[in-house]
């Protein structure tokens, strides 16, 4: 596979898995269907949704709802949250650093007529449980606070402020993004307290274009899409066998891997940094030590980051300025201007992500290359000054 240090944009298809979903093509037909062909589908569908249960550690009530991917997950929960409100508006909490799909969904309720406060992390870029319960008022409906940040790797206690927050206010629905936990640290979602969790295929392993929704038992759920009765009424359209398939057997290797992988990732990101320590002087918005391993968020004093960008998939290393889904707008991020850093700082940040199954030799060759393109994008600008 080729090198992928833009991991948490989406990873390379996972060879066992392009084999096993190459096995099933023209085996099924619609799933729908009652004949055999049909049944078929639906026995994938179904395969794959244990395996993304087993992964998660769902209870035994708990819904595996398949989607388009994480923003069509993420959307479902502000679109219930609007369809079950009765016309009555209220509350939201929302972390200012989410992934867009969750900040604009949020967004468009405080247009409507919904109160949103969008929750500023603390002085050391997380979220605790003390700031989320001062947000919460008597008429919060939700609070959505992503498991781990897309752009910095930083780990937020979710299941700590759930339980905080059922304690004090047990109506309030509690929603976590976990693209980006989910295959680089344990979830239980059962004992998380969470009502809503959403996951990405394709920041797993699987195919682009599939995501899922967790859905606790007897939480709330309104379908986005009408139509039809597939996803338990709830999501209507033919489902994407193919993808789903992926997503499954993604999830069931992540949870066999789980253990190895998580040996050699500190060992990994060690690795990266240390090649950048020998040709580089650069400062870390990451903290290491309550971080998932696979995310590095570097700031390079003397470089544009957008330059190093391109500069480094011209030498064929994938790196980002940012989230994929906001690449090419011209602001810095807004996830390093949260954390209080300086635009001059964001726009010089590059994010480093990598896939856990990527040797360490291959890692050390990504970042010698970034290396030999920091000095030379430094070179010119210093001629160029």
């Amino acid at each position: 596979m080729a090198l992928n240090l833009d991991a948490n944009a989406g990873w390379n298809l996972l060879p066992e898995v392009k084999e096993f979903i190459t096995q099933l093509l023209g085996t099924f037909t619609n799933p729908s269907s009652i004949h055999s062909g049909g049944q078929r589908a639906k026995a994938i569908i179904e395969c794959a949704r244990d395996e993304v249960g087993a992964l998660l550690g769902l209870g035994k009530g708990d819904r595996v709802l398949f989607t388009s991917g994480a923003t069509e997950a993420n959307n479902a929960v502000f679109n219930t949250l609007s369809q079950s409100s009765a016309g009555e508006d209220g509350h939201l909490v929302v972390s200012a650093l989410e992934h867009p799909s969750v900040l604009e969904p949020a967004m468009t309720l405080a247009r409507t007529g919904w109160r949103l406060t969008l929750l500023p992390p603390g002085s050391s870029g997380e979220f605790d449980c003390a700031s989320a319960l001062e947000s919460i008022k008597p008429d919060t409906k939700l609070a959505s606070i992503m498991w781990v940040n897309n752009e910095t790797g930083r780990i937020n206690p979710i299941p700590e402020i759930c339980r905080e927050i059922k304690i004090r206010s047990p109506g309030v629905l509690m929603h976590s993004d976990a693209v980006q936990a989910v295959g680089r640290m344990k979830i239980d979602f059962q004992g998380s307290e969470l009502d809503y969790l959403t996951i990405s295929g394709h920041k797993l392993g699987g195919l682009a274009g599939v995501g899922a929704l967790i859905v606790r038992e007897g939480a709330t759920m309104s379908p986005l899409l009408a139509g039809g009765p597939q996803e338990r009424h709830l999501r209507a359209g033919t489902e994407n066998v193919l993808g789903i398939a992926s997503l499954g057997r993604a999830a069931r290797i992540a949870a066999e891997r789980s253990e190895k992988r998580s040996a050699r990732a500190n060992a990994a990101r060690a690795a990266i940094l240390e090649s950048l320590k020998a040709g580089v002087p650069y400062e870390l918005n990451t903290d290491l030590d309550r971080s998932v391993p696979n995310t590095l968020n570097i700031y390079l004093p003397g470089v544009f980051a957008d330059d190093l960008v391109v500069a480094a998939d011209l030498e064929g290393v994938p790196i980002s300025s940012g989230a994929a889904c906001s690449s090419g707008k011209p602001e810095p991020s807004h996830v390093l201007l949260g954390l209080g850093y300086p635009r001059e700082r964001a726009r010089s940040s590059i994010r480093i992500s990598f896939e856990p199954d990527t040797s360490i030799r291959e890692l050390e060759l990504g970042a010698g290359i970034i290396v030999k393109c920091v000095k030379r994008l430094r070179e010119f600008r210093n001629i160029h000054a």
